[in-house]
C-alpha cells in the first residue's frame, strides 16, 4: 500500500511543483476515510499527495488556508495554493474527478 507523503509546513513542499495536502487529524474518521481513497488515487492518478496533521502541524500555516473543517484537500503549485481546496468526505469518484480539475 502506498504512504502518502507526511507534512507540517509550507517548506515542506515548497521544492514540488504540484502537490494535493490533505488536512486532517488521526481522530478524524473521516478524513481517514478520505485518506485511503488517496493512497489508492495517487498511484493510480499518478499524482503527489501529502497528508498534514493539524494536530501537528504549524497553526500559522492552516490559519493563512483559512482551514475551518477537515477533512480538507487544497492544491498547491510551487508551494503556493492554486485556490482549488475540497472540504469534507465525499465517495471515490467525486474525489477523482476533483483531483483531474472537475
Amino acid at each position: 500500500m502506498p504512504t502518502l507523503t507526511p507534512v507540517s509546513s509550507p517548506a515542506d513542499i515548497k521544492s514540488l511543483p504540484h502537490v494535493f495536502v490533505l488536512f486532517g487529524a488521526s481522530t478524524c474518521t473521516p478524513c481517514g476515510i478520505v485518506k485511503k481513497q488517496l493512497e489508492k488515487l495517487d498511484v493510480e492518478l499518478e499524482i503527489r499527495v501529502a497528508v498534514c496533521d493539524k494536530d501537528r502541524a504549524t497553526d500559522a500555516w492552516a490559519d493563512s488556508l483559512d482551514i475551518k473543517s477537515i477533512p480538507a484537500l487544497i492544491e498547491f503549485r510551487d508551494g503556493a495554493p492554486t485556490g482549488r481546496q475540497l472540504v469534507g468526505s465525499f465517495p471515490p469518484a467525486r474525489i477523482k474527478s476533483w483531483l483531474v480539475g472537475g
